[in-house]
């Protein structure tokens, strides 16, 4: 089925939307671009940006959830290690790189995942991503009757290795270090 002109504009837009708030978070960090920028950048009104996404944190939610999600997806097609241990670390991997790129963005990332407006659109969004993530962290475990318990206790691992390595500018390699060190205790 083909769609309008109208829904084909509105898309178009919100392209523009996400192009430009992902360049210019990417360029100078959420704290220091404005929704005017991003609104100039792509080329809408302010109004219209704000139909797309309700604040710059809303912004953020959005680019970062297209971040997490490709990340999410790489590390599902890696997670084929012969212990629960690599398959873990195989999935998260992807993901730590990921908001390694971007530290200080992680980090409000993940601050607006946890606290954020639980009516916003991007954030329910996220915390679908979160629960896949679980989901994922589970099946790799694969403990019958101990799974979900232990991927929540991993997610949680993780959590606080990306949060402690946003604020402490740790290096990638050390803080996979730091999650594979806890994870041999919580999968073996």
């Amino acid at each position: 089925m083909e769609i309008g002109r109208r829904e084909r504009n509105k898309q178009e837009k919100l392209a523009r939307i996400r192009r430009a708030a992902g360049e210019l978070f990417a360029e100078r960090g959420h704290e220091a671009v404005t929704t005017q920028e991003i609104a100039d950048r792509a080329d809408v009104g302010a109004g219209t940006l704000f139909r797309y996404a309700s604040t710059k944190a809303e912004l953020l939610l959005m680019v970062y959830n297209d971040r997490f999600r490709a990340a999410l997806a790489e590390g599902k097609r890696a997670a084929t290690g012969s212990t629960p241990r690599d398959r873990v670390l195989a999935l998260l991997a992807p993901i730590v790189r990921s908001n390694h790129e971007q530290l200080a963005n992680g980090r409000v990332y993940q601050r607006e995942l946890m606290f954020g407006d639980a009516t916003e659109r991007y954030r329910a969004e996220g915390l679908a991503l979160v629960a896949d993530l679980q989901n994922a962290i589970a099946a790799a475990i694969d403990r019958p009757g101990e799974s979900e318990e232990r991927a929540r206790v991993v997610f949680a691992i993780f959590h606080l290795a990306v949060a402690t390595a946003a604020l402490d500018d740790l290096p990638v390699d050390e803080t996979l270090d730091d999650i594979a060190a806890q994870l041999a205790v919580v999968t073996s």
